[in-house]
């Protein structure tokens, strides 16, 4: 099965990429030698150039090369220092290499020597211990520029060590002791003079500095220990015309299992000829950039898409065209992920395209300027696809265009944005004209209906009136019959029924619904004038009444009046069945609570509300009414938001709204003070508001089955919070947030789609902080490999 690509595009090449990176083996030859010969190496060039790729798929293979062939084997330890979460420990920065070394060579958390104690802690000590196994360390420290975020003692201390790792002579501390213990065992049977020839042996370690080359001068900052520090650096160019024929020609024709099959051009002057096309025309240098992204173009597009082995000129886009459709690309990969239809891919890059570019130039982007939801989670595909990148300034985290050659893009894309969204200005003008119309419209036949309604219903009074009172007219008023057939020869009856119902006008609605059925003129007229419709209109009437003044009781009594006719008449059980709305129904489902209610402790003392699966969608006002309400149980029912009515109710510790149609939490949320216990799985919430992370008391929060993307920092505010439920929403990232909760024993993350997980570091060190003691991890593309141990150094079960 296909593993990779051949070209990775704005990624960097990996370490098992060593066979398709081509164009540097120089470069990668002489960074090894000028490792080999200098204590210290400062590793610099522009953003873009390919140094990880260097590092990665050029230096380190050669470093297990030179390991097959020599008795001394180096042990390359990679650091990157934006991998590392700031605190205020002055060992921050030690203490994180420490690890890191560990977590490579475990062996060397064994001590070796006896003139050594086994608690101290040195990189030196470190370094010998790997010598003492004929190896020594390769400190590379990637993105070293980073070192800027860290306070003055954290750097100084680390300075400390890297001195006393690089230098000819044992620490000042170490050499103390360890002259102690020679003293005392000098005499002893134990041989201890040959270890202390070894120890005072210069270190062979070495360190690596990668930084880029605008961040080149906080290396100054290691002058004072290390003077030379700067004239020991290694700096890599564009590539040649030359290399850069060779990055795409030689991978290209690689066998392997790779997506594509191997290709190559039908004469070698079409490759040559592109290449010059975006050399540099001054320097005929080849920016690294603007050659993967054409070689990620033909690759993915042409030998793969076309199914083309032989790569004609024509078949090569112009290479704007080429830039251009991979930003589009990145774009259409957004969409897809994320389920995106194109309007919501619109309001997503409304957002975030215009903030890329300032001035013409690439900006900046702090993440705080990015909302959750998708717009966080297009940023996060963005990156994965090379289109933006990660910078780290001055403690904070920005996103940034990957590359200068972008920005030429982002401009159409704006200018295109900007476009569709004054014609979408345009056409919401029209539509609110057109709709302003239209009310209008409808106020006026609304009035006209009224009168039309009201002077038919004064007629057929002032009819009915006539027949009591003067018997001797037997026959019928042919105002009735006009009236009648008017209402009769009313289009979309079933429509106006409908609304009727909506606007509990019972009297209207009944008249429109003996027009529904197959009915003549005297039917109708019979229909109405009877004693059980007028009955029933009375109902609707009185129960309207009632309704408005609090008088739930008597007000179910008349609704029930009007319900029962209109399903004694079934005509059309859709149009019946919908006057049951879920108001009607919370009403009488609350009836049936309060004379449940009646039998113990009364309502208004009650502390427990049980109105689980009564298809209902609100609760009626008199629930403020429950001073003392605790427990909610409302699941199984079509809630749209938690009732508002209860937002008030400070001695509730426990809601139960599952499985209903909740799409938000209402900000109302942080005023019950007392919650303890609040259950929404199986709802259809987005997002989780900071309002919901202020109350304080949570200690059960369940919200599996939604659709939440991104966990809100501010959830580490829940301190009480034991038990945690995630599962089933599509998560991106492992909500590392969730690790800082203090009191957290219980995380469910099952079935959430995690595709993206911290480091191994900095999840055991988020584990070892915690109160954990359960996690349901199944169900997800990636897995929690090794085991974790929380603050009380008990294993954390992990179920996956």
């Amino acid at each position: 099965m296909s593993t990779n690509y051949r070209f990775p595009g704005l990624n960097s090449y990996s370490k098992k990429d060593a066979s398709l990176f081509k164009g540097r083996d120089d470069d990668s030859q002489n960074l090894f030698n000028r490792l080999l010969l200098n204590k210290t190496t400062v590793f610099h060039a522009d953003s873009g150039i390919g140094k990880s790729s260097l590092i990665q798929a050029g230096l380190l293979p050669i470093i297990d090369k030179y390991n097959d062939e020599v008795s001394c084997e180096i042990i390359p330890i990679e650091i990157k220092l934006t991998e590392i979460i700031n605190d205020k420990s002055n060992n921050l920065l030690t203490d994180f290499v420490f690890n890191k070394v560990y977590e490579e060579v475990p062996s060397l958390k064994k001590n070796l020597f006896t003139l050594i104690p086994d608690d101290i802690t040195s990189l030196w000590v470190l370094n010998k211990r790997c010598e003492k196994q004929n190896k020594y360390l390769v400190l590379i420290f990637d993105q070293f520029e980073n070192i800027q975020i860290f306070t003055k003692k954290q750097i100084e201390g680390f300075k400390k060590e890297l001195f006393y790792l690089l230098g000819s002579k044992i620490p000042p501390e170490i050499y103390l002791i360890i002259e102690d213990n020679l003293n005392v065992k000098i005499n002893s049977d134990i041989p201890v003079q040959e270890e202390y020839n070894f120890l005072s042996v210069p270190n062979r370690a070495k360190c690596l500095f990668v930084v880029r080359e605008d961040k080149l001068g906080v290396m100054t900052q290691f002058s004072d220990l290390f003077p030379d520090i700067l004239k020991n650096d290694f700096a890599i160019e564009p590539l040649s015309l030359e290399d850069a024929f060779n990055a795409i020609y030689e991978p290209a024709i690689i066998e392997g299992d790779y997506y594509s099959k191997p290709f190559h051009f039908k004469n070698d002057n079409i490759l040559k000829g592109l290449i010059e096309k975006i050399a540099d025309y001054d320097t005929h240098l080849v920016d690294p950039i603007q050659l993967q992204i054409i070689a990620r173009d033909i690759e993915r597009n042409i030998v793969i898409g076309k199914g083309k082995t032989v790569i004609e000129e024509n078949d090569i886009p112009e290479v704007s065209d080429i830039i251009w459709k991979f930003y589009n690309d990145c774009w259409d990969i957004v969409s897809y992920n994320i389920g995106l239809k194109d309007s919501e891919v619109f309001d997503v890059k409304q957002i975030i395209v215009p903030q890329l570019i300032s001035t013409g130039r690439r900006d900046l982007v702090i993440t705080t300027k990015i909302p959750e939801g998708n717009p966080t989670k297009a940023i996060l595909i963005l990156k994965k696809e090379g289109l933006i990148r990660e910078v780290i300034s001055d403690g904070n985290t920005f996103y940034q265009l990957t590359h200068d050659r972008l920005v030429d893009s982002v401009k159409n894309d704006i200018l295109r944005i900007e476009e569709r969204a004054r014609v979408a200005d345009e056409v919401r003008k029209v539509n609110e004209k057109a709709e302003k119309a239209s009310s209008n419209l409808k106020r006026n036949m609304k009035k006209l209906w009224r009168f039309r309604l009201a002077f038919a219903i004064l007629i057929i009074g002032l009819i009915i009136l006539w027949i009591i009172y003067a018997p001797r007219f037997k026959s019928k008023d042919s105002a009735i019959v006009s009236i009648i057939n008017s209402l009769a020869s009313v289009d979309q009856k079933d429509d106006y029924y409908m609304q009727f119902l909506e606007n509990k006008d019972f009297k209207n609605a009944i008249i429109f619904y003996c027009l529904t059925g197959t009915y003549t003129d005297k039917d109708v007229r019979g229909k109405y004038e009877s004693r059980t419709v007028q009955d029933t209109l009375m109902a609707g009437l009185r129960g309207d009444s009632l309704f408005a003044v609090g008088e739930y009781e008597k007000a179910m009594k008349n609704y029930e009046r009007v319900v029962l006719y209109i399903n004694k008449h079934k005509g059309n059980p859709s149009k019946i069945y919908s006057i049951k709305s879920s108001y009607y129904a919370s009403i009488l489902a609350f009836d049936e609570w309060k004379k449940a209610r009646q039998d113990s402790t009364g309502v208004i003392t009650s502390r427990r509300i049980g109105l689980e699966d009564k298809g209902i969608n609100i609760l009626p006002d008199e629930v403020k009414t429950l001073k003392y309400l605790e427990n909610v149980q409302l699941k199984d029912n079509n809630f749209e938001t938690i009732p508002p009515n209860i937002l008030n109710i400070k001695t509730i510790n426990m809601i139960n709204l599952q499985n209903n149609k909740i799409s938000k939490i209402s900000k109302d949320i942080s005023k019950l003070t007392n919650l303890e216990a609040l259950y929404l799985n199986q709802n259809s919430i987005s997002s989780i508001p900071v309002e919901l992370c202020n109350v304080e008391s949570l200690r059960f929060l369940t919200l599996n089955n939604n659709k939440i993307l991104i966990i809100p920092d501010e959830i580490k505010k829940l301190k009480k919070l034991e038990s945690l439920s995630l599962s089933g929403n599509p998560l991106y990232n492992f909500p590392l947030a969730t690790l800082e909760l203090k009191s957290l024993k219980k995380l469910y993350l099952n079935n959430s789609t995690i595709t993206e997980l911290p480091t191994l570091d900095i999840l055991k060190e988020k584990f070892s902080t915690s109160a954990l003691e359960k996690i349901d991890f199944k169900n997800n593309p990636v897995k929690l490999e090794g085991e974790f141990y929380n603050k009380n150094e008990k294993r954390i079960i992990i179920n996956q």
